[in-house]
């Protein structure tokens, strides 16, 4: 009887992808899912067209590509919405497990990624890596990114969104088919540098939350980047407290359409100069700027060449800034804006606030909460410029 159950066991583990030792000690069947108790016995399976194997501890993963691998496509998750990564949901419909190993099954217990041989990524590698934080909070190693080819992709958001690897090896990226950057770094919570200087970003259209919310990161260079063709900048930098500097010099920024929230949350900058802009920070075609500077340390604001003529809403844009004295907006034209909540509320130290005859309110539909818990209104000074 017993050999008739292990049996039984070998083929149903064959048949879900799941290679099973022969020398297991105790194994159950329930319905379609297989769940083996062997100690020291490593698990392995098929992913894509590479391999995958999980020491039994579920601390190191290895995918090996062999002559020729290629991952799964990407997308964005079950049922649209899933916080599981496309590798994490593969492997972990294979492991099939349950109870007290169900933190394997979810690859909670990683500690290295392993990516050997010639792996290849399709079309899409959207939430490819995603979602690989260890449940004792520490960091992952992801070793190979060498081995990945890129040529062929189209999509990378969220390719690393949610995930604790310490550090990212791109040199040998390819990115020249991208359009879609979209949350490709979001939550990449144990980041503390990243160096894109090989990306060629010509074709992408999306960058929305690239690199939101990266804790760890002091210092970006992304003058290697070209943003000739990016529609979409919404949270770029979204909660990346602890940048020092963000010099933008060299973006190109006149197909950009929304800034919603850009630069919400970057209480690190918190020096004149901690934010560089360039002459090519183009924003006559933008229409939202949400929340562009909520939450931001800046101490002053240079919006002298800010086009605001197509922009619609601007709620929220300038609150929450703390470190924020007085602020000139005389040269906003605000004619088209229909959104003006919360636009200069819960400001610490605002003093003082220069309007100018450009910044029209005859189209705002709504104004609630401006000036709201603004300390120093009714007492900050307000110019207004109706000249020129």
């Amino acid at each position: 009887m017993m050999l008739w159950r292990r049996l039984a066991v070998l083929l149903v583990s064959l048949a879900i992808g799941i290679s099973v030792p022969i020398g297991l000690t105790e194994t159950s069947v329930t319905g379609d899912t297989t769940v083996a108790r062997a100690a020291n016995t490593d698990y392995s399976g098929t992913l894509g067209t590479c391999t995958w194997q999980l020491t039994a501890d579920g601390k190191t993963l290895t995918i090996d590509g062999g002559s020729g691998g290629i991952l799964p496509e990407g997308g964005p998750g079950e049922g649209g919405g899933s916080k599981d990564g496309i590798i994490q949901q593969a492997i972990g419909k294979q492991l099939q497990l349950k109870g007290a190993i169900f933190d394997i099954a979810k690859l909670r217990n990683l500690e290295t990624v392993n990516l050997t041989g010639k792996i290849k990524t399709g079309k899409s590698a959207e939430r490819l890596f995603a979602d690989f934080p260890s449940v004792s909070n520490q960091e992952v190693m992801l070793n190979g990114l060498e081995n990945l080819d890129t040529s062929d992709t189209t999509n990378m958001a969220g390719m690393f969104n949610d995930t604790q690897f310490k550090s990212l090896d791109l040199s040998k990226f390819n990115t020249k088919s991208v359009t879609d950057m979209s949350d490709m770094f979001t939550n990449s919570w144990f980041l503390t540098t990243l160096d894109l200087s090989s990306f060629d970003t010509e074709n992408v259209t999306n960058m929305a939350r690239m690199f939101s919310t990266c804790p760890g990161i002091q210092a970006l260079d992304l003058s290697s980047l070209n943003t000739g063709k990016v529609t979409d900048m919404s949270g770029m930098f979204l909660e990346d407290s602890s940048l020092q500097v963000l010099n933008l010099s060299s973006f190109n920024t006149e197909n950009v359409t929304t800034m919603w929230e850009m630069f919400a949350g970057l209480s690190g900058l918190n020096q004149s100069n901690s934010l560089v802009l360039g002459d090519e920070f183009d924003t006559h075609n933008v229409t939202n700027m949400r929340q562009m500077f909520s939450g931001a340390g800046m101490p002053a604001l240079n919006l002298e060449k800010f086009d605001t003529s197509n922009v619609t809403d601007m709620s929220s844009t300038f609150s929450g800034m703390h470190n924020l004295t007085q602020i000139d907006v005389s040269k906003l034209n605000t004619s088209k804006v229909i959104l003006m909540d919360d636009m200069f509320s819960n400001e610490d130290n605002l003093a003082s606030i220069k309007f100018g005859g450009k910044f029209d309110s005859s189209h705002v539909q709504s104004m609630s909460g401006m000036f709201s818990d603004t300390k120093k209104f009714p007492n900050c000074q307000i110019k207004c410029n109706t000249g020129q």
